[in-house]
């Protein structure tokens, strides 16, 4: 049973037939899981068929992992896995989902149908070989994309990978995956590929994955799993020692003749290292090493022979090899006369086309200069009128548009998006060489030198203008920088000779010749070079004059300081930061070579290092050790320094750059890009470059300002409201309590003692209406007393408040229901054909539902009248969002498509997509004028509703996005990774210049958004000495912060008899500061 899933938890033996859903006609049964059995069904609504998991009658009582693997597949948009399309429950708790079918074979039944055959000779054991191991770089493209999402798959095995019969790979079954940073719990999985510490309970990261698929590529070499045999409970004992017997032995022992190729027995033997902290660090390693051998490439870690080398040129290149036989062989045959007229002829065509080619371009240009030009007019009148949000659209486009054309953007426009965002619009985005191999800003931050790996070009900054090109006249270019002479690049040939190019004339000569081709140059202030061999990765020191020392010792080069510090790595030993120049260890670190990136401060005496191992980003002092500040962080790859040391700028496979402050490690911006940044460059002037897999350069100018706040929240949350005044939150969640939290202070005033989970939360004048998970519906006062529950002969999914007191309920069952939550006097108002999803209260008269699968929005008068359907936005929509002022209803869907619609219409009004998966929450601002959405692939969106656009988007939270709700300076949203993140954002169209004014009050302000407390305290009451104007609101939320809870209690009343908020609001938050004074030591 070494292929089958062990679950500690075996399920209990229950034959109930779970029903079928309507839409769907079962074919045949196509297998079955750990909770789930899955049916080849046809769908009777899209003429499609489909594959149709649903739980096991004998596993309704836990349906934790079967949603888990719905939601996943709904969420992960990859090539390589299966997408999961619907997701519905019947009676009887039957909770199902539909995917993709994919027709074809798992790899469990490739390998087996393969093994007599390989054994009896009939198959080319290369070429089999060769076609599995790319199966398993898609496996590893999968499995990669899901890590830099913060999911582990944790039961990767050939069962669960999937060959279709084109060829194409997908991973499935994720019901034991989960999130990075969420316990253990019970050992689950299998353990013929279960890496050791899985087995054994402990913690797990990405490399858990990676002994799963090396466990694979184990048993694609010798036909067999590592670990075999009946008893799951000895098995598991093996898994948790990690024994796995020797691939050549266990070949031998099958009868397959002859070792297997080296290379692939050095990745099973790294991948499945029983200790994690010597495998390959991530998937993507693993993924590298398996493309280098199925491309005929050498491996860094194994040393070759030059005929092993010229083998794999050979296999690498064949098609080059018979091309220059037959080029050969052609050009012999040649006559010189018919050789001369037809260059003639060719060439006197070609000037002619390049001639009208040119004319053309010229045209165009003229024509799109015009154009930008009458955009800018436009933009700049719409400003003058306020009209500021349609400006801001048009000057983005001319921002974009204007370097083309020879003209500038003149960024000082730009300053309508508010400098108090945290996510500032790009100012340039250019198309580059894919390829980046340096970056060089000018010292006056005016010009960018970029190399390529076979060119080079100049771009003014801040228009991203190109204003030189040139080939690079050489087989690589490996380094560039920005000497006192200009702009300089070092190119590397095959031939092992290494040349210095002055990039502004063209300027060649020759350095050295090192005897093999070099990977990376880069320069030390005294003139020497840094060399890193492209054969061996060991480095070499290039002294200013010519002499080069070898150092084989060292390898890998991550970062180099001019005054001549490095970060580099020395096989099997740990990283640390070296004086190249005089060969002493500066500083050791605690981490391995290939785990780890990071950049020393321009002073040298900090180095800003990040972990795959421990996850996180550190800031150590040169060369004490000293850790200065940590904060978590996932998959980084990139990190810079800005030249005044003030900044640390680090980027991801997520495809984000985040800017911290590298005083404490806060994050001050994020800066969303397009694909994964693999260079960030700081210029003087505060601009930050990246450049990204997706083959462009984005800058953007940073401000000061703009926050992210997070509030710690007990468990993930499920939704949230905010008090029509802005001033309170509620949460609703995993968490048995509901916390009121006053948003000025982020301080809890009360809980909520719910007493089990809740799905749904609103938030009235002075009461909470919730919803609980297993379907009650209760309402709570402000003052934490329960005032009324109800439950149904079915599960309530959804409510709102409407005025007078009365509650509008949407059941799992599609009815729609008005009740009083104090009596429990209940009126039905009509029924949805499936599960309510969603239900807005839009005034004393009507209420909006969202059915869930039905696929409509419909209203419904409060005094019992019939109802109507506005729009039909298709399958599977979540909860709407709605815009009195605005005149419109926006749903999102399983897809990420979030649509809007006239309120009294039902007209569609925009289609809004950018979501990767399922969106959760849409909700609209105060005035009506912006759209917030959320969801499952960690993004939040900001969208005018005016006109569809994008305005922002924001990736600030580690987990799905299930709830969003709009401030009175920005918004906040609620996710699974524990957070409730307040974002203060100054929309375009409420653009206001930064506060200036003087004295200590605007610094007061400052200081307490920042959080600093006790400073912040100091200064108001300097304030009020010096006559500054301000009310006993403010002082109150002043002394809360900095600890002083009975003083400002004091203030909190003082501040209800001035008239300053409403009472009820002040007195709560009295009697919360009064609580957290008694409550301290």
């Amino acid at each position: 049973m070494s292929g089958d899933t062990f679950d500690l938890h075996d399920p209990q033996d229950d034959a109930e037939e779970a029903p079928t859903p309507e839409r769907y006609t079962l074919r045949e049964r196509l297998g079955e899981g750990g909770v789930g059995e899955v049916w080849a069904a046809w769908d009777r609504q899209l003429d499609r068929e489909v594959a149709l998991k649903r739980l096991r009658a004998d596993r309704r009582g836990d349906p934790v992992r079967f949603l888990r693997e719905a939601r996943l597949g709904a969420w992960l948009q990859h090539p390589n896995i299966v997408p999961v399309h619907d997701l519905g429950e019947g009676q009887g708790g039957a909770a199902w989902f539909t995917m993709k079918r994919v027709r074809g074979r798992s790899l469990a039944e490739v390998l087996a149908e393969r093994a007599p055959a390989l054994r009896a000779g009939h198959l080319d054991p290369a070429a089999e070989t060769l076609r599995l191991v790319r199966a398993l770089e898609k496996v590893c493209d999968a499995i990669a994309y899901a890590h830099s999402r913060g999911v582990l798959h944790l039961d990767l095995k050939p069962e669960n990978v999937m060959i279709g019969e084109f060829g194409e790979v997908q991973v499935m079954d994720w019901g034991l995956a989960r999130r990075v940073e969420e316990d253990p719990g019970p050992v689950a999985g299998t353990p013929a590929y279960m890496a050791p510490e899985q087995a054994r309970g402990e913690p797990v990261g990405p490399t858990a994955d990676v002994w799963s698929i090396g466990a694979m590529l184990y048993e694609v070499l010798a036909l067999s799993p590592p670990l075999e045999g009946d008893d799951p409970m000895a098995l598991l004992e093996e898994a948790r020692r990690g024994a796995v017997e020797a691939l050549v032995a266990r070949r031998r022992r099958q009868g397959l003749k002859g070792p297997p190729p080296r290379e692939l027995e050095a990745i099973v033997d790294r991948a499945m290292a029983p200790d994690p902290a010597r495998r390959y660090p991530d998937v993507e390693a693993l993924s590298e090493d398996l493309r280098r051998w199925s491309e005929g490439r050498p491996l860094a870690a194994l040393r070759y022979s030059r005929a092993e080398l010229l083998a794999l040129w050979a296999r690498r290149n064949r098609g080059a090899v018979n091309a220059a036989l037959l080029t050969a062989v052609i050009a012999a045959l040649l006559g010189a006369v018919g050789l001369v007229r037809y260059v003639r002829d060719v060439t006197a065509a070609r000037d002619h086309a390049d001639e009208r080619a040119a004319a053309a371009r010229r045209a165009e240009r003229s024509a799109r200069r015009r154009l930008e030009e009458s955009r800018l007019a436009t933009a700049d009148a719409l400003a003058e009128q306020g009209r500021l949000h349609e400006a801001e659209a048009l000057y983005r486009s001319y921002v974009a548009g204007a370097p083309a054309v020879g003209l500038d953007p003149d960024p000082g426009r730009l300053g309508l998006w508010s400098v108090a965002s945290r996510a500032t619009p790009p100012l340039l985005r250019v198309e580059r060489e894919p390829s980046v191999m340096g970056v060089a800003a000018s010292p006056d931050g005016h010009t960018v030198l970029i190399g390529g790996l076979q060119a080079l070009e100049l771009r003014s900054l801040p228009t991203g203008a190109q204003t030189l090109s040139r080939p690079a006249e050489g087989d690589r270019v490996v380094g560039v920088a920005w000497a006192s002479a200009g702009p300089t690049a070092w190119i590397s040939n095959k031939d092992g000779t290494l040349w210095t190019v002055d990039v502004a004339s063209g300027a060649r000569a020759l350095l050295a010749n090192t005897g093999a081709q070099i990977h990376t140059a880069r320069p030390l202030e005294d003139g020497s070079l840094v060399l890193v061999s492209g054969a061996d990765s060991s480095l070499l020191l290039r002294a200013p004059d010519g002499r080069i020392t070898a150092h084989p010792e060292w390898r890998g080069l991550d970062d180099l300081h001019p005054g001549g510090l490095a970060l580099i790595g020395l096989p099997n030993r740990p990283y640390g930061v070296w004086d190249v120049r005089g060969g002493q260890q500066v500083l050791p670190l605690p981490d391995r070579q290939d785990e780890l990136h990071g950049a020393l401060s321009p002073d040298a005496r900090t180095l800003a290092v990040y972990s795959q191992a421990t996850r996180e980003l550190r800031a150590v002092s040169i060369p004490d050790g000293a850790v200065r500040w940590r904060r978590p962080a996932r998959n980084v790859r990139v990190v810079a320094w800005s030249p005044d040391g003030a900044r640390v700028a680090i980027g991801g496979i997520g495809g984000d750059v985040e800017i911290l402050d590298a005083a404490t490690g806060a994050v001050g911006a994020t800066l969303d890009v397009e694909g994964r940044p693999v260079s960030v460059q700081f210029t003087d002037d505060d601009e930050v470059l990246a450049f990204t897999t997706a083959a462009a350069m984005i800058g953007w100018r940073l401000f000061e300002g703009g926050l992210h706040r997070p509030i710690p929240v007990q468990g993930s949350t499920q939704s949230l409201e905010v008090s029509e005044d802005g001033r309170l939150l509620v949460l609703g969640g995993e968490a048995p309590e509901v916390p009121v939290i006053d948003l000025a202070t982020r301080r809890t005033l009360l809980r909520l003692p719910v007493g089990s989970p809740v799905r749904d939360v609103r938030l009235g004048e002075d009461a909470v209406l919730l919803v609980t998970f297993d379907g009650r519906v209760q309402l709570w006062g402000l003052d934490g007393a329960l005032r009324g529950e109800h439950a149904f002969d079915a599960r309530a999914l959804s409510a709102d408040l409407a005025p007078g007191g009365a509650a509008v309920v949407g059941l799992v069952d599609g009815r729609v229901l008005r009740l009083d939550p104090v009596t429990g006097d209940v009126t039905p108002l009509g029924a949805h054909d499936d599960a309510v999803w969603g239900v807005e209260v839009l005034d004393a008269e009507t209420a909006m539902t969202s059915g869930f699968r039905d696929g409509t929005l419909r209203l419904w008068p409060l005094d019992g009248g019939d109802g109507k359907v506005l729009a039909e936005p298709g399958t599977v929509i979540y909860h709407p969002g709605v815009s009195r002022p605005g005149g419109w209803v926006a749903v999102g869907n399983l897809s990420g498509v979030v649509r809007v619609y006239d309120l009294d219409t039902g007209a569609l009004r925009h289609t809004l997509e950018g979501h990767q998966g399922p969106v959760l929450s849409v909700t609209s601002s105060p005035d009506g004028r912006r759209i917030l959405t959320a969801g499952y692939d960690w993004t939040v969106r900001v969208w005018d509703a005016e006109s569809g656009a994008l305005l922002r988007v924001m990736t600030h939270h580690a987990g799905p996005i299930a709830a969003g709700g709009w401030t009175d300076t920005g918004f906040v949203t609620a996710a699974d990774d524990g957070l409730a993140v307040v974002v203060d954002l100054t929309l375009p169209d409420r653009a206001r210049p930064p506060d200036l004014e003087a004295g200590a009050l605007g610094l007061a302000r400052a200081l307490s958004l920042r959080g600093a407390a006790q400073e912040a305290l100091d200064l108001y009451t300097r304030a009020r000495a010096a006559g500054q104007p301000f009310g006993e609101l403010e002082r109150a939320r002043a002394l809360w912060a900095a600890g002083h809870g009975e003083a400002a209690a004091l203030a909190f009343e003082a501040a209800a008899r001035a008239g300053e908020a409403p009472s009820g609001y002040l007195g709560l938050c009295a009697r919360a500061a009064r609580d957290s004074t008694q409550k301290s030591p």
